[in-house]
């Protein structure tokens, strides 16, 4: 199991970014269970990685995922999402009371 939460030439400077990494793994399956969970994962614009944490979770009752994730921008500067973007509208409306 390997755990990749920044590329090489960004991990001294994140050290602290791999708080909530993701492992990697080798999944062993047949040919028609990969086939069923590749098009299973693509009509539903999602990973098969994330296809599979979410059949875990619903077959032992295994707790979600924090709601927050720390990813990278294009130009690879740390980005952390929590719950929804903030909109101009409602900076305004903050603003206004």
């Amino acid at each position: 199991m390997t755990v990749s939460c920044t590329p090489p030439w960004h991990q001294d400077m994140n050290a602290s970014i791999c708080y909530d990494a993701m492992m990697r793994t080798t999944l062993d399956m047949d040919q028609s269970s990969y086939r069923l969970a590749k098009a299973v994962a693509a009509q539903r614009g999602i990973s098969m990685g994330k296809l599979v944490a979410e059949a875990i979770r619903a077959q032992y009752g295994a707790p979600e995922a924090p709601n927050s994730k720390i990813g990278r921008s294009e130009a690879g500067f740390p980005v952390l999402t929590i719950g929804r973007p903030i909109t101009p509208t409602d900076v305004a409306e903050l603003l206004d009371e």
